[in-house]
């Protein structure tokens, strides 16, 4: 009885150690770091990779625009009685690798300049061409039809209207809530960092109420 209950121990312990290891395997793919001063608690998880970011977002895919977005996912805890405001502004992710600095963006301004969007408007006339849907840019010397009139108008908008809409909504429901609080808050900070960076690479800076904190993620 004892050897088999020695057995039984054994494979416990095993299993035990097993179960660990999927664990810590697992957190490595989010690594999870914390750190705090006098005035908060601040906790962050680190989402890398464009499959990674879409699936914490909830779509399916990234926009073009969006393909260098790195997310860290905030929880900020207050450690004082009195309410401690919120703001993007005082995070900055940091890559150690190549010396780049990214502020937290706005949904509305993640990825991407102002961009410009041309506009066709064509006329109803235009004879033949114009019939069969074949766009007319002008007058065409030794062609009997009279070519379509055609205004073409750009703008210039500004990168919320570039993207599409559902995604900023996105980003807009998940951020981190900017408000003063005395309970713990959770959302996504959103970053850009150009190129394949690791989790060591990268260090997030605080410098809002208390003293400066810096983040270093986990391999």
């Amino acid at each position: 009885m004892r050897v088999e209950e020695y057995g039984m121990r054994s494979a416990i312990i095993c299993f035990l150690f097993a179960g660990a290891a999927v664990l810590w395997a697992a957190d490595k793919s989010l690594p999870l770091e914390e750190f705090s001063n006098d005035t908060v608690d601040i906790t962050g998880h680190l989402i890398l990779g464009q499959d990674n970011v879409a699936q914490a977002l909830g779509v399916t895919s990234l926009p073009k625009a969006a393909e260098n977005l790195v997310l860290v996912r905030v929880t900020f805890r207050p450690v004082v009685d009195k309410p401690v405001p919120v703001s993007i502004d005082d995070f900055t992710l940091l890559s150690n690798k190549d010396g780049q600095r990214s502020l937290a963006f706005e949904p509305t301004e993640v990825a991407g300049d102002s961009e410009l969007v041309l506009k066709q408007i064509t006329s109803k006339q235009g004879g033949l061409l114009a019939e069969a849907g074949v766009p007319q840019w002008g007058s065409m010397a030794g062609i009997g039809a009279t070519p379509a009139a055609v205004n073409v108008g750009s703008k210039m908008v500004t990168k919320k209207d570039a993207q599409d809409e559902s995604f900023v909504s996105v980003l807009k429901r998940q951020i981190l809530p900017e408000k003063p609080t005395t309970k713990p808050v959770t959302g996504f900070l959103y970053f850009e960092i150009d190129g394949k960076v690791k989790p060591k690479d990268l260090t997030m800076i605080y410098k809002g109420q208390g003293d400066k904190l810096e983040m270093r993620f986990a391999p």
